[in-house]
């Protein structure tokens, strides 16, 4: 069976699978264009730098959970949750599922 190696999968750049989505990095920082968003996928699971975590003698799990949870918690402030409106998430990672689990649940 031959296939077409020309033709652009669902997940291309122009593919129309997914028109009208938004792409936003996991850097963005301080961006108000995402305030009205109602739903959220978050596809990155955040390590820090092993060696900087090393020369900072910082290299625990509580450090690592929180340096992790803190990306997330920016990424996921870009959305209507800033304004104390739902949003629907998703995370197909369990590490960074169970980070957010926890905090959320903390006293």
């Amino acid at each position: 069976m031959e296939t077409d190696l020309t033709k652009a999968g669902p997940f291309a750049k122009l593919s129309r699978m997914i028109k009208g989505t938004n792409w936003v990095p996991n850097t963005t920082r301080g961006a108000n264009n995402y305030s009205h968003f109602s739903h959220a996928i978050y596809l990155y699971e955040q390590n820090a730098n092993p060696v900087l975590l090393q020369w900072l003698n910082a290299n625990t799990k509580p450090f690592r959970d929180a340096y992790a949870l803190t990306g997330m918690v920016q990424w996921l402030w870009r959305t209507r949750s800033r304004r104390g409106e739902a949003v629907d998430v998703y995370m197909p990672s369990k590490k960074m599922r169970m980070i957010v689990e926890r905090w959320l649940s903390a006293d």
